[in-house]
């Protein structure tokens, strides 16, 4: 299974602001061009309850493909299918034939599921949040693929952790 951890974070490596994700807004058109070239590469999303969340806030986006949220709460609403824990969302794409799941947002979760990452795509905001939670808490090597400028000044950045 491919397990691609994408999200926007600040210059600074902070992915997520104690007052939410309002900081993003700026860059929206750099996630209008992106996001659906993405979407078109994989088969499934993972992500954990407050991202999921906050997508239903915003307007869900992410049109048909299968989504496993991994919470201990019950009574989650939408689209979302979910799990107990990271490790049976993996079981559970496996289970359903998934083999390309975008790993949406979600520093902690992406921490849990760190051995299993195939690639990390940063897309690096040009600001500077003084206050946040970094996209991983690490450690972890990374090889650079690309990178791409995206609307907005964003600077999109592939790796492969070694």
């Amino acid at each position: 299974m491919r397990l691609i951890y994408h999200l926007a974070v600040s210059l600074n490596g902070l992915a997520t602001h104690p007052e939410g994700p309002d900081w993003l807004v700026p860059f929206a058109e750099a996630a209008l061009v992106y996001l659906p070239r993405l979407l078109g590469e994989v088969d499934g999303l993972l992500m954990g309850r407050r991202t999921y969340e906050e997508a239903l806030v915003l307007g869900w986006a992410y049109g048909e493909k299968p989504a496993l949220v991994v919470s201990t709460k019950e009574g989650l609403g939408g689209p979302g299918k979910r799990v107990a824990s990271p490790e049976e969302a993996i079981r559970l794409a496996s289970t359903l034939g998934l083999t390309r799941l975008w790993l949406v947002g979600g520093p902690t979760l992406a921490q849990a599921l760190l051995p299993q990452l195939s690639e990390v795509r940063l897309a690096y905001c040009p600001v500077v949040l003084e206050a946040g939670k970094p996209f991983l808490q690490g450690p972890l090597s990374l090889r650079l693929l690309g990178t791409e400028v995206l609307p907005g000044g964003v600077l999109l950045c592939r790796y492969r952790p070694q």
